[in-house]
């Protein structure tokens, strides 16, 4: 997998090492692509009203876009995170902004393969579970 990773905000946080780590533990993602955008919380607002009907920022989104039909580039999807609201996360958690976009990363790369917490109890613990699975292999 290549993740192409574009930084909007301010924030100069360099995510080489993370990303490179990503890259290589994601395997069922290994011919795709995938886009990981940071962005401040009116743009994350603005897509999230879009897209999924909700007028509020968020910490995460993903698209998957593997199951397109026309998909040359093998693109499997984006990672849209609120740099800002992944920063406020991580002071209230008590963990480094790096550990918290990483867990960010991982939980829309979970959301690309299909998981989605959102459907039922059993599909979120099945999607914590493979998150549990990533965040443990980068360890």
């Amino acid at each position: 997998m290549k993740i192409n990773y574009l930084n909007e905000v301010a924030a100069r946080i360099s995510l080489t090492t993370e990303l490179r780590k990503i890259q290589k533990v994601f395997t069922e993602l290994k011919d795709y692509q995938v886009d990981l955008i940071l962005c401040d919380n009116k743009k994350i607002q603005k897509i999230n009203k879009i897209y999924r009907k909700k007028d509020k920022a968020t910490d995460v989104l993903s698209y998957s876009l593997k199951e397109t039909q026309f998909n040359p580039e093998k693109i499997a999807g984006e990672v849209i995170i609120s740099y800002p609201y992944a920063r406020k996360q991580a002071e209230e958690l008590g963990v480094s902004i790096k550990s918290r976009l990483v867990e960010l990363i991982i939980h829309g790369l979970v959301h690309i393969l299909g998981f989605d917490h959102e459907i039922s109890k059993v599909e979120r613990l099945k999607m914590e579970k493979k998150e549990e699975y990533y965040l443990n292999k980068l360890s």
